[in-house]
Parts: C-alpha cells; structure tokens; sequence
C-alpha cells in the first residue's frame, strides 16, 4: 500500500485530515472548508468508524467531537494514540464545550461553531513543526517536536 501524500496548495503543504463527527452535516461542512484549504479530508462518524479510517488513511491530525454514539472521543483519541503509527498525530477535540477538564490526550481545542481562522492558524503550525522534524524521506519520527501537553 502507498504511502498517501497530502496535496500541495500554492506551495503549501495539504495535511491528511479525518474529521470525526456524529453531525453528518458538521462533518461534511467541515470537509468542505477545509478541502477548499488544499487539505485531503476523510470523514467518520462514530468511533469504530474513525479506527478503521484512520488505520487506512493515517491522518497528520484527527479532529474529534468528543460525544460519538459508539465512544468518547476522548477514549477513542487515547485508543488511536497508544497504536502504532499516531505518534506525530494531531488530535484535537472539536466540541461545544469548554476546554475545562479536557483530556491530555489533545493537542487542541476548538469550540463550536469552529473558527476557521483559528484552525487553519493551528493546522499551520503543525504542519511546519512536524515538517521540520520529518527524517529526509518525508517520516515522521516517534514523536513530534510539538509537545503534547500531557508530556513533561
């Protein structure tokens, strides 16, 4: 199986992203904008969906409604980032809610309604810190020079 590279747009790198989100509506908006970004975007519904995307896809970032039918997200970021090959990915939680309590395991927060600006800002800087880090042919390393909060 091929490696997928993520699309360029003006020069710029496009990330593999999988959007997780109950709302069919919100996840397709969501693919939508940033899609229009240069992004390649692949969407999932629930948690046992989102694993097998991702395990096949192997996004550079995971955005995650934290209340799926099937699982947190919270358990289902702790699940993909515990597997091999999530090391150098991004999962950030996507929610109506406040970020008070939010798990460790995220390396961001957006509330909703998203603001894109903000996304597309954090997308940036992962994408370039994680790019600095990759090995010559394009790899991540184990981990990404971005810290994850639950790390020292």
């Amino acid at each position: 199986m091929d490696d997928p590279k993520p699309r360029s747009r003006e020069g710029g790198p496009g990330m593999r992203i999988l959007v997780v989100d109950d709302s069919r509506d919100t996840a397709r908006m969501m693919r939508v904008l940033l899609g229009v970004q240069g992004h390649e975007v692949r969407l999932a519904f629930n948690g046992r969906e989102a694993i097998a995307v991702a395990e096949e896809f192997r996004p550079e970032v995971i955005l995650l409604d934290l209340t799926l039918p099937d699982m947190s997200g919270e358990e289902l970021a702790e699940r993909l980032r515990g597997a091999e090959g999530f090391e150098a990915t991004a999962f950030v939680a996507v929610t109506g809610y406040s970020s008070d309590g939010l798990a460790p395991v995220f390396d961001g927060h957006f509330q909703k309604p998203v603001d894109h600006d903000a996304l597309n800002g954090f997308l940036a800087r992962w994408s370039s810190e994680v790019g600095k880090s990759r090995d010559d042919e394009g790899v991540p390393p184990s981990s990404p020079i971005i810290p994850h909060p639950r790390r020292p």
